[in-house]
This record gives structure tokens, sequence and C-alpha cells, in this order.
């Protein structure tokens, strides 16, 4: 322990009251020197002071103390947790908090400390240095509180941007594959229905056609689109081989063009066989099981390949092929339709 408690600190981290607490001897600034003697017997505590006199004391219940101070009745009690605390004496009941530099009574800050450097000093004095550090403490604290709150905010608003540009995106997203999706039910509806009524107009040229007949005049048709394409004449030579014999007739018929694609001004997709193609779709897959239209629409998938890549009319007669077909085409990492 340093000289008069110099360099101690207290619970809070303040230096302690500079005084001088022997066990016969003490000396402090407002106090003096003083000698004293305390015995304890049954309960009772007898003090005797050269300043104060003597002083007959007990603890009839925690932190309640009950005193004769020189024939003078005492009565000192303190409660409460926390920053605040009830106070109890003759005069009655007060209420104190810990504040700024020492104690304040808010009932009665004739009461009140503070300590400054270890001096301790009470009353109206103790009380005003302790509400202007109170007061600074409570600016500091609400300008932190201030920039805390407006960091919340930003951030708050940042995050709030982020997930509204997400949530736009995403459903501007869901909105056009939506609106592709009832576009494609139309078509496909569109051309079940022409397809049809082909099939009723030229029922003939179809009774006698068999599955593998039908898959040549497809191929036939999708090397015309890719003929229209200025593609080599690979896939031609196909076709030519295709649709000798009985097809050639039928491929005469079919390959009729229905004009521009509805779905795109590509020069690629003009001048497509749209309805002969949906024809022999439809005749293909109420000619075969379920089963077999997926390995169908493969195998017209690979003959596209043929030559490289395929063009943006054998693309969208594809995916007519698909959707009579009843397929539903997924697009994987690689690029590849699964």
């Amino acid at each position: 322990m340093g000289f008069l408690g110099i360099g101690n600190k207290d619970s809070e981290g303040r230096q302690v009251r500079i005084e001088h607490r022997g066990e016969h001897l003490r000396a402090s600034r407002t106090g003096g020197i003083a000698l004293r003697e305390q015995i304890r017997a049954g309960g009772l505590s007898l003090t005797a002071n050269t300043q104060r006199g003597t002083r007959i004391s007990m603890t009839p219940a925690r932190n309640t103390q009950v005193a004769f101070q020189n024939s003078r009745f005492v009565l000192r009690g303190r409660y409460g947790k926390g920053p605040a605390k009830l106070n109890l004496s003759k005069s009655g009941v007060s209420l104190s908090g810990k504040m700024g530099l020492g104690t304040i009574n808010f009932t009665n800050p004739g009461r009140s400390s503070a300590k400054i450097a270890g001096v301790q000093m009470r009353g109206q004095k103790a009380a005003a240095i302790n509400g202007v550090v109170a007061l600074f403490q409570m600016l500091v604290m609400l300008v932190r509180l201030t920039i805390a709150m407006l960091g919340y905010l930003i951030v708050g608003t940042l995050n709030l941007a982020i997930w509204l540009s997400e949530s736009s995106a995403g459903l501007i997203a869901y909105w056009r594959f939506q609106r592709q999706q009832k576009r494609r039910a139309t078509r496909t509806r569109r051309l079940e229905e022409a397809a049809q009524q082909w099939i009723a107009s030229n029922h003939g040229l179809l009774a006698g056609l068999t599955p593998e007949s039908a898959m040549a005049a497809m191929e036939s048709l999708l090397a015309q689109a890719s003929e229209n394409s200025g593609a080599s004449d690979t896939e031609a030579d196909r076709a030519g081989s295709a649709a000798e014999g009985c097809l050639g007739l039928l491929l005469q018929r079919l390959s009729r063009v229905d004009g521009p694609d509805s779905e795109t001004d590509e020069p690629s997709a003009r001048n497509l066989p749209v309805t002969g193609m949906a024809a022999l779709a439809v005749h293909y897959r109420d000619s075969v099981s379920q089963a077999d239209l997926p390995s169908a629409f493969y195998r017209l998938d690979e003959f596209a390949l043929d030559n490289g890549t395929r063009t943006i009319g054998q693309e969208l007669m594809l995916e007519d092929v698909a959707d009579l077909f009843g397929l539903r085409l997924e697009i994987m990492e690689s690029g590849e339709p699964s």
C-alpha cells in the first residue's frame, strides 16, 4: 500500500481517498489526525476516537447500522444493487446514485460526494461537480449512440438496397421465364392444332408412314433448315437420300414453308417448314410409346450437330419437337440439353 494510499485504485479504477488508516491512527484532510480503538463483544462494537468521542453500534440487519455517538442516536442504512441506492437515516429516506466523479443524492443534493485525484468533497459543491461531469458523460454517450445509429442505418440501408436489387432481379427473371413459358405453351397449342389439321387433310400420306420413316422425314426437314442458313451440303445429301422412294411426295408436301418464324427475325429462321415438322412430330409421338420419345429427340439433336453446330432455325424446330413430345429441356453447365 502506497503512502497515504497514493497510487491505489478503487473498484472503478480511480485514485482512492488520500488518507492514512492504521490500526490505531487515522489521518485525513477533513478529519485531521486521530487515535482510535475498537472493541467487539456480543454483536456490539465500542469505538473510542480522540476526535469524535465514543460510539456504541450494532448491525440489526444487513446494510443497516444502529449506533449511539456521544449519546446521540444514529441510524444508517444503504440498500440496493447497481448504481442507484436507497438510503435510510433519522431524517428519512433518500435516493442516491453513482454519477460523475462520485455519488449524487437526488432527494438531498447537500449529501452528495465527489472525489477528484483522491481528494474527497461533500455537499453542494460535490453535487455541482457531479452534475457537470454527468452532463459531459451524457453528451459523450449521446454522440456515441448517434454514431452507432448512423452506422446501423447505413449498413441496414445498404443491405436493404442489395436485397431489393437481388429480389428485383429474381422477380424480373421469373417474370421473363413465365412469359417465355406462356408463349411456348401458346405456340405449342397452335402447332398441335395446325399439325392435327394437316394430318386430317393429308391422312392418306401419313397412314402408312412407319416411325422410322417419320424420323427420316424429320431429319430431312432439319437438313432443309440447315440449307436455308447456308450450311454445307453434308446434311443436304442426307436429306436427298431420305427423300428417295415413297417419301418423295410426302416431303414435297411437308417442305412447304410457313413464312418467317414468329419467334425471331433471324435470316436462318425464315422459310421453315414449321407445320410439316409439327405434323411429323405428332404422327411419330402417336405411333410410339412415351418412353421412346427422349431417345428419338436426341437422335434428331445429334443429326443437327453432325455439321458442328445447330442453326437458329434448327434450334427452333427442335424446341417445337420437344414441346410436342412433352419433353422438358434443361441447360446444363456444359451447355448441352438434358
